[in-house]
């Protein structure tokens, strides 16, 4: 998984947004390997940013939770996510963030 890390990416999808959840529009992959990049800023003390995969036929791929440990000391990071090709999207849950969550592809 390290050299996928380190490929080229560019991005498919991305979204920004802050407390709340946000279910985003679906996004098709053409790849089994798809990265999501993810960055937040706390907007309160105690900040809590989760990032759910999910496939068109709502099955859990992955989840990312507790990214809000990584809030105060690396403000941003990325994720593998091995799966078939097809259609996904993320549900992004924030409390007392502000966030910005992209999708890439390999170039």
């Amino acid at each position: 998984m390290q050299a996928d890390q380190n490929a080229e990416w560019v991005v498919l999808k991305e979204w920004s947004g802050e407390t709340g959840t946000t279910v985003t529009e679906k996004f098709t992959t053409t790849d089994r390997v798809f990265r999501v990049s993810w960055s937040a800023s706390e907007l309160d003390r105690g900040g809590l940013l989760d990032v759910y995969v999910w496939s068109e036929a709502k099955r859990l791929i992955m989840l990312a939770a507790g990214l809000q440990d990584h809030v105060k000391k690396a403000p941003s990071g990325t994720f593998l996510d091995n799966a078939d090709a097809g259609v996904y999207y993320l549900e992004v849950r924030g409390t007392g963030v502000k966030w910005h969550v992209a999708v890439e592809r390999k170039k």
